[in-house]
């Protein structure tokens, strides 16, 4: 119960700085964070959000858009 509120504050948070955007469709969830069943299904309950598409790693994916980057940074 305790860690369920944990969750929803979470998610209402996420959704408040997303607040800009229009998160009804599907949205890609990343970070470490995306792993948590907890947090994945608060996130769908606290909003429109059609579907959340989780990567295969999602604790790893800035650091591989920040190493792309820099290695086409480097390359230009």
């Amino acid at each position: 119960m305790i860690l369920r509120g944990v969750f929803r504050s979470i998610a209402r948070r996420t959704l408040g700085m997303a607040g800009k955007f229009s998160l009804e469709e599907d949205v890609v969830f990343t970070g470490g964070v995306a792993l948590n069943p907890g947090n994945v299904q608060a996130l769908k309950q606290e909003s429109a959000i059609r579907e959340i598409l989780i990567p295969q790693c999602p604790q790893i994916t800035g650091a591989l858009g920040a190493a792309i980057l820099a290695r086409r940074d480097m390359v230009e």
